[in-house]
């Protein structure tokens, strides 16, 4: 059994749900399910607008906020890279003949 309606979603989206019905037995006695589906209608289809909106504004507060955590995060990264690498190098340059 299905049930169709259109519910208003953030004034501009409408969404189309449609519910299922069933009846399953669970041991002997029937038990209702129901599932929901959602749908974008194909007329409006602006998922996430705000998504991209100001988007190097927002980049760049990010970034101002959280320098000090992002260098404390990647100087030991790159640091043990960068030495690592320079290790290599002169594994290789020893070596060598």
């Amino acid at each position: 059994r299905l049930a169709d309606s259109e519910v208003r979603v953030s004034g501009e989206q409408s969404v189309r749900v449609k519910r299922r019905t069933k009846l399953l037995a669970m041991g002997k006695t029937p038990v209702r399910m129901k599932a929901v589906v959602y749908a974008l209608s194909p007329f409006q289809q602006k998922v996430m607008p705000g998504l991209w909106k100001d988007l190097p504004a927002k980049i760049s507060h990010k970034i101002s906020d959280n320098w000090l955590n992002a260098t404390l995060l990647l100087t030991p990264v790159i640091g043990t890279y960068s030495y690592a690498q320079w290790y290599k190098e002169q594994e290789k340059l020893h070596h060598r003949f």
